[in-house]
């Protein structure tokens, strides 16, 4: 029944759906990308980049998150990179979190960049990124940001995701610092 479905809720058929801030075309909209989403092909890779400049903020996150299950990682990813500056936070939030679970280590630098943001939550992401994609190259970087880290409304929450990343990244050198 599901890939009945597929073929019933085609991209064609998702981007002819006007989407309202609610009811049923909206929802449907959104039903349809997750549906699309769970059966990758090269349309609905295509589908995902297109909606990623989708009006509607709903939209453009399930586009962001359906991402993770697309057929071609590589070929979705320079799109998502492209389209982050435009994005708000929240949704650069989500995309980098993406970023950690199709990316490579190509990205640690843009991942770097947003470690030194002020908003707490783009730190989490990245770290939370950096840590998914095992990238000892930023290493030091996590441990600079426990040195600089204060107790702030996401102390524990940006601590968390620091203990988290460094197991991931098997940073021994990370214990001391965050013994203090």
């Amino acid at each position: 029944a599901i890939s009945t479905i597929k073929y019933f809720l085609s991209p064609a058929l998702i981007s002819d759906m006007i989407p309202t801030v609610s009811g049923l075309p909206y929802n449907a909209k959104v039903y349809g990308i997750k549906t699309i989403a769970s059966h990758p092909c090269a349309e609905s890779d295509d589908f995902l980049i297109a909606l990623l400049d989708d009006p509607y903020p709903e939209i453009a996150l399930t586009a962001i998150n359906s991402i993770k299950k697309c057929s071609s990682p590589e070929k979705v990813l320079p799109f998502l990179i492209k389209k982050i500056v435009d994005f708000d936070i929240d949704l650069q939030g989500e995309a980098i979190e993406v970023i950690g679970h199709i990316g490579s280590n190509k990205e640690i630098p843009l991942l770097k960049d947003f470690l030194k943001r002020e908003n707490w939550f783009l730190k989490v992401s990245s770290i939370k990124a950096i840590g998914h994609l095992q990238a000892s190259s930023a290493t030091q970087n996590l441990l600079t940001l426990i040195e600089n880290l204060e107790k702030e409304d996401a102390f524990e929450i940006v601590l968390e995701a620091l203990i988290v990343a460094f197991g991931n990244l098997k940073a021994v050198e990370a214990v001391k610092p965050l013994c203090k």
